[in-house]
């Protein structure tokens, strides 16, 4: 069988991860994959992908602003689809708009379109109310394009999918690799003697893409209210667009020696045993990978109330509002460190959540 995997843009985030998880776990003999994205931003799967021989192919030659891209990909999709067969097509998608590539697909004769939602809303930023018109019109028009629905939670399947069609979407749980992200005080020693941070010091962390979505700027302004308190620490793993910007504000604000940019990281269960605290601000979310490795790790987690509970496995996560930064500075101040952090990796393997089921709920859907 021959299938395509399709990612709007190919970059270092939860989504990608998700895609690489999947295939690095599941049976891929008698089956030839290619990921196929408008433009290939990252190199950071590369060695991943390559051991499973599988590329990524690019559509569009440079990157482009949000507007030209999806004017090109649509153009270079219907040309690449005439000239490449796939028995089946899977697209990783964000929003009701994206729908609208499916229906290229199907119009093109492949037999098998999957459409797997990911995302809640589109982003914040001052095109936020085209983006959403044009959401809605996809979803309103191209909702019946898929042969099949999948999504990451209920959240990002109301969100893309039209009501009518609801019943008929499958959740594929975003899965991990759990044995891999139990706590580990050797890790937790090595990374914080790396990083500087003594045994006195609260490392309070997060990781994803600096994002608009993924509303870094709101730690910082919990590192400024909390800069008088010497023993906190703040680091951000990943990288993205808001980096510069980022530095430039704690400089700005004076607390650029208690922040950490430690960019992307290959080893993120062991930046996580190397944390205290973890925190995860976003204005919006299908189902963050990321807390479901922080759960898994033991680690005490500040949620955004905008953040599906879908995502609430554990004990280990509290939810506030992102309309008062002082409520999660004053959370942080009363948080104990937990001491029986390898205790979790239960309750994700029980939610259904370890990589190993996931997966082969993945490839049955996959080769039905």
């Amino acid at each position: 069988m021959k299938i395509a995997i399709f990612s709007q843009r190919w970059i270092t985030g939860g989504k990608e991860a998700f895609i690489v998880n999947m295939l690095k776990n599941v049976d891929l003999i008698d089956n030839e994959v290619i990921i196929v994205t408008s433009y290939k931003e990252t190199s950071f799967f590369d060695d991943q992908l390559k051991k499973l021989n599988i590329s990524v192919i690019s559509l569009i030659d440079k990157k482009q602003n949000v507007f030209k891209r999806n004017i090109l990909l649509r153009k270079q999709l219907k040309v690449f689809l005439s000239n490449n067969y796939f028995d089946k097509i899977i697209f990783n998608i964000d929003n009701g708009w994206d729908l609208n590539l499916v229906n290229i697909a199907k119009k093109k004769g492949v037999k098998s379109v999957i459409a797997h939602s990911h995302n809640s809303d589109v982003s914040h930023d001052k095109f936020r109310v085209i983006k959403l018109l044009a959401h809605r019109l996809g979803k309103s028009l191209y909702s019946s394009s898929p042969t099949d629905y999948w999504a990451c939670s209920n959240k990002a399947a109301n969100f893309v999918f039209n009501s009518k069609i609801i019943d008929q979407v499958s959740i594929i749980k975003n899965g991990i690799d759990t044995n891999k992200f139990i706590f580990s005080s050797l890790k937790r020693k090595e990374i914080r003697m790396e990083l500087g941070v003594s045994v006195d010091e609260v490392l309070i962390g997060t990781v994803g893409r600096l994002s608009e979505q993924k509303n870094p700027s709101f730690i910082l302004e919990i590192a400024k209210n909390l800069r008088l308190n010497s023993q906190y620490k703040f680091i951000f793993v990943g990288e993205g667009e808001m980096r510069t910007y980022l530095q430039h504000k704690a400089l700005q604000y004076g607390i650029e020696n208690n922040i950490i940019f430690y960019g992307n990281s290959k080893d993120v269960a062991s930046m996580m045993s190397a944390m205290d605290i973890f925190l995860l601000p976003s204005k919006f979310e299908g189902l963050p990978i990321t807390l479901i490795e922080a759960q898994t790790n033991g680690l005490p987690i500040l949620v955004s109330d905008k953040v599906t509970d879908e995502v609430m496995i554990a004990d280990n996560v509290k939810f506030i509002s992102l309309d008062d930064e002082l409520l999660w500075c004053e959370e942080i101040k009363k948080m104990k460190l937990n001491e029986q952090r390898t205790k979790y990796i239960n309750n994700i393997r029980d939610s259904g959540y370890d990589i190993h089921m996931t997966s082969k709920e993945y490839f049955d859907l996959l080769v039905k």
